[in-house]
């Protein structure tokens, strides 16, 4: 199924994001230290707003075990490349007076957008989101990928993510006056 991220940027420079996935393993921490990393701010400035409901979120897609972690992980990547490639575009506009220079020449890290060939130039994530009237919102969502050629009898277009299917069986002797338990056998197939 689909996962998918919703960031907001705040006019004080922070971020909310929400999410239909649950509060466990890979959850909100694992997703802001991804938004950190990727739209350059530090982890504290980064809040997590309504999480898990799918009435004002995007889904959140399977969450078994730490799936959630790279499941929503590349949703959140998405989202947060959207609301970089959005800043960049303002830090570097002409027409807000600010760096001057092409998106591809910044870089970002701890709360300031800079220039990679001199990092003492910078603007703040604050003064970006200051100098535009409207909000940036970045959304991501991450489809299961489909088969860019053929694998074994799978054709091109087809899922590339296969949940495993598995089934044990076990035959065991119970004693039933100690209630003692021996595996005779044990089977487990896995497709």
């Amino acid at each position: 199924g689909t996962r998918g991220m919703i960031i907001n940027m705040n006019e004080d420079g922070t971020a909310l994001f929400t999410s239909g996935a649950a509060r466990n393993m890979g959850g909100p921490s694992a997703q802001q230290a991804i938004m950190a990393e990727v739209i350059g701010l530090r982890y504290e400035d980064i809040r997590c707003g309504d999480w898990g409901n799918t009435d004002v979120s995007s889904e959140g897609g399977n969450q078994g075990g730490s799936t959630l972690t790279i499941s929503i992980g590349a949703a959140t990547m998405k989202a947060a490349e959207d609301v970089r490639a959005q800043l960049f575009a303002v830090a570097a506009g002409t027409a807000t007076g600010m760096l001057k220079t092409t998106p591809d020449a910044l870089d970002a890290k701890n709360g300031q957008i800079f220039l990679k060939a001199d990092p003492t130039k910078f603007v703040t994530h604050r003064a970006v989101m200051g100098a535009i009237a409207q909000p940036i919102i970045g959304k991501g969502v991450m489809w299961n990928p489909s088969l860019r050629k053929p694998v074994g009898n799978y054709k091109v277009g087809e899922t590339g993510v296969h949940r495993t299917g598995t089934a044990s069986a076990a035959e065991v002797a119970v004693d039933p006056e100690t209630g003692l338990v021996e595996v005779i056998n044990f089977a487990s197939a896995v497709d």
